[in-house]
Parts: structure tokens; sequence; C-alpha cells
């Protein structure tokens, strides 16, 4: 394999750290559906798009507002009746504490294609993470700032120089926009095969991960980053790729990359969960199992003092 460019080498002398993993997904550029879970949504459409919006606080029950424009960016907040976020509003018991988690990431975090293939959005698996931590540690919030078709590139922090066959760093939609809000925790969740499609290396993938995850620690912030998924239109070789990239992400992140690979994958090796509408993004068993994978991570019991 090639080695990574200078400048990923560079921010990763900087910092001092080894070189991580990065993930991704088909790299096209879909529309990302808008919507979030929550029993009383309320839909917003943005020109902007370039941040999360959070809807005021009500005496009611938890709310979710999604943003999105034209160019299928994503983004919705799932906020609390009281108005808190993060770790405020909690009950003094840090089990049942909120935490406020960011999701960085592509179309599968965007659930795209879910409603156009018959299902719901409430299915994602975002949504579904999103009302889990609402029911375990009320007044918790989860910002989704993933893009469809988006790469790791694009959410590299601000005022990283991509190499010029790559999109430029997204500020709307980054780590560092990630980090404005003040999470306790961020999951990356880009299963960049588009960008491997493209002509990226792992090295250089394993490099932008690392250089969120540096990024975001610097600030005291904590990241998981998830791994590269199969699809039913990729050949042999593009498989075999992408599974390289999901064993660099385990190496490079141990106990910190959460396996998106195995969930579509049957014990005949078969791919699996992948929804007909596109042979590309998961179904809702796909996302369910996806979510079930997050939950498993226990990040906020890690994240909480």
């Amino acid at each position: 394999m090639q080695s990574p460019r200078p400048l990923a080498c560079a921010y990763l002398l900087l910092f001092g750290c080894a070189v991580a993993d990065g993930d991704g997904e088909s790299g096209t550029s879909d529309a990302a559906s808008s919507d979030v879970l929550e029993s009383e949504t309320v839909d917003a459409d943005d020109s902007s798009g370039n941040t999360a919006s959070t809807t005021a606080p009500s005496t009611s029950a938890p709310s979710t507002t999604a943003t999105s424009d034209g160019t299928g960016e994503s983004s919705s907040t799932t906020d609390t009746s009281d108005g808190s976020s993060g770790t405020d509003g909690g009950t003094g018991d840090p089990n049942d504490a909120p935490v406020h988690i960011v999701v960085l990431g592509a179309s599968t975090a965007a659930g795209k294609n879910l409603v156009e293939g018959g299902y719901s959005i409430d299915d994602a698996w975002v949504n579904r993470y999103a009302a889990f931590l609402e029911e375990m540690r009320p007044g918790s919030t989860v910002t989704n700032l993933a893009v469809s078709g988006y790469l790791s590139y694009h959410a590299l922090p601000d005022g990283t120089i991509n190499p010029p066959e790559f999109p430029a760093v997204d500020p709307g939609h980054n780590v560092t926009m990630a980090l404005s809000s003040s999470p306790d925790a961020i999951v990356v969740s880009f299963p960049d095969g588009g960008a491997l499609d493209d002509g990226a290396t792992i090295e250089e993938l394993v490099a932008n991960y690392t250089l969120i995850s540096i990024t975001a620690e610097a600030a005291g912030v904590e990241v998981w980053i998830t791994t590269s998924q199969p699809n039913l239109v990729i050949d042999a070789g593009q498989f075999a790729a992408r599974a390289a990239l999901r064993d660099a992400v385990f190496e490079a992140f141990g106990g910190r990359a959460i396996d998106f690979w195995s969930p579509f994958i049957d014990e005949q090796g078969n791919v699996v969960h992948i929804n007909a509408y596109d042979d590309v993004h998961p179904d809702d068993v796909g996302h369910l199992l996806l979510f079930q994978q997050v939950e498993a991570a226990g990040i906020p019991e890690l994240v909480l003092p």
C-alpha cells in the first residue's frame, strides 16, 4: 500500500500519535433524509444546512428538529423537556445522567433510502439510539451531522487542506462543528468505500480518522469509529478492499471501533439486510443491528464520571 499523503502525516507528527483508520460509504452524492425520530417531530427547511438546530424548551415530551437543504445535508438534535443537554440536568445518579453525543457520518447514518424502501426514518440507527438514550437517560441529546455522499475528508478539522482529488472540509459538518456543542462523545461513521474507489489508500483513511480523533481528544471529547460496510453492488475487489479497511479500523482503534460489517454478513458469507430499494444502504433490520452495535459499545457509561 502507498504511504499517507504528506499533509496527513504532518498532522500525525504534530500530535505525536500512531496512525489510526477510517471507514466510509459509497461516495456518491445522494440526498440525505432530514427526518428524525420523535413522536412530536418538527421539520424545518434551512437553506444553509450547516448547523444542527434545537427546539425551544417545552413542558411536554422531548422534541427533535431537523434541518435540510437541496444538497442533501441533514442534522438533528434531540432536545429535552427542560432545555438541558450533555451532562446538565442529571438526577445525580451517574447511571442515568443525560449524555450528549454527536454523530459525524454519511448516508447510512443519515438514514438514506429507508423511506423510499418502504421503511420508516424512525428505523435509522441514529434515531433508534437517540430514543434509547432518552429512555435510559432522560435529557440526553444526539446531534446528527451526517450527510449522504460524504467522506471522512469532509469531517476533518477546520483549516485542513485535502488533496485536490478529494472534497474540501465542510465546516458545518466536521469535527470542529461537532466540538462546538461541547458533546460528551462523538461517533464517526464513514464507510468510505467511495474514497477507496476514488483512489484513497487505507493508510490515508486511517490518517483521517486519527486526525479527527486526536482533535476531539485534545478538547477532552472521546471518539468511537464505525467500520466499513459491505453492500450488494460492489465487486469482489471492492469487497476485499472494504474488508481490509474494516480490519484496519479494528487494529487502529481497538475498543473504540464499532463493528458495522458483521451485521451484513450471514453464516454463508452472503451480504444480507441491505435495502432492496438501492442494494447499498441498510434495511430496517440492518439499522436495528447497527443500533445494537452502538448500544453495546457502552458509550455513556464510559464518558460520564
